[in-house]
């Protein structure tokens, strides 16, 4: 059992975790869900597993759902009283029951798993987490939602792969009347991948979209969507670079070559899909990563005819993409 993180418990710094969502709610003020790298790679895989039963994403409680640190804690045992861990007792501290631990409140894994605890425990277990922790057996009120991660400091698993995630807003069992219609009004121009701008690629980057998994024992480099959570194994090793220097903004226009954000925008598009589109990412990406083979000139620039590439990543864009037409549901 590892001991990392005894004395710590909800004292572990950003710096420790990979962070995958930001929010902000009356209760908990700004939050973020956050996980140890290898706990993060197991929820993915929990996440990929409750895809499967169809019913929609599974996911964290909003605010402190994932780590809790130490204020979080203190307001919730005040709110909730014995409802709520002593502060620095608590699962999500990432310290507990004398080993390090990491945990997650899963809110709608009922609605997710049809209220079957056992298929939701059975996917649990199946990518290494472990549920039914929380219960009047051990001396906790029973939590169903609340999952355990009693490895988070081991190696992270090979990730579940899925390909592309899409959704088809005519789904009468994913979207009501009024959903759709909000949504059909926010996308009220149709914007095709090939011609998405980028400025907003780059804003997509810089607001934390995506992150990226190393697998132990392995080379290779996955980029994960922090928005869908789909993920793909990146071929091109210096379009790995590419996708971090935009991420972290080590780039201006006298640096980054048009070409290479070219690049950059072709594997947002296949890991982050816009709604209006169905994309064939692992297609895609597989495209992408035979565009600019040559060798690197210097650290980061490959010398290249800008206007070759942006056409030869909008034509890898359009093979592997279509469209979704928005049908009105008729008033019933």
């Amino acid at each position: 059992m590892s001991q990392r993180y005894r004395g710590r418990n909800g004292q572990v710094p950003e710096s420790e975790l990979t962070i995958f969502h930001r929010g902000k709610n009356r209760v908990d003020g700004d939050w973020y869900w956050g996980l140890p790298p290898a706990s993060y790679a197991k929820h993915l895989n929990l996440l990929t597993l409750a895809r499967r039963r169809g019913r929609g994403e599974l996911s964290p409680s909003d605010g402190w759902g994932t780590y809790r640190p130490l204020p979080a804690q203190e307001i919730a045992r005040r709110i909730y009283g014995n409802g709520a861990a002593v502060p620095r007792t608590s699962s999500h501290g990432l310290y507990w029951e004398g080993q390090d631990t990491a945990a997650v409140d899963y809110s709608n894994w009922g609605e997710i798993y049809g209220w079957d605890i056992l298929a939701f425990a059975a996917d649990c277990r199946a990518v290494g987490l472990t549920p039914l922790m929380i219960v009047p057996a051990r001396g906790y009120p029973y939590e169903p939602w609340h999952v355990i991660d009693l490895n988070p400091l081991g190696p992270a698993p090979a990730l579940l792969g899925l390909g592309a995630i899409t959704f088809d807003p005519q789904g009468d069992d994913m979207y009501d009347d009024k959903a759709r219609e909000e949504l059909i009004h926010r996308l009220d121009v149709v914007m095709t991948p090939a011609i998405a701008r980028i400025e907003q690629m780059v804003q997509q980057a810089r607001g934390g979209a995506y992150s990226f998994i190393n697998i132990e024992g392995s080379d290779d480099i996955v980029v994960v969507s922090l928005i869908n959570g789909n993920m793909h194994r990146i071929g091109n090793p210096y379009h790995a670079s590419l996708l971090d220097r935009v991420k972290r903004g080590y780039f201006d226009t006298a640096d980054m070559l048009t070409a290479e954000l070219d690049i950059v925008r072709g594997y947002l598009t296949a890991i982050n899909p816009p709604p209006t589109a169905i994309v064939d990412s692992d297609a895609l990406i597989a495209e992408l990563s035979r565009i600019l083979p040559a060798e690197a000139q210097g650290e980061h620039r490959v010398e290249v005819d800008p206007a070759s590439v942006k056409a030869a990543v909008d034509a890898a864009i359009d093979a592997h993409t279509s469209t979704i037409a928005f049908v009105q549901k008729p008033a019933s």
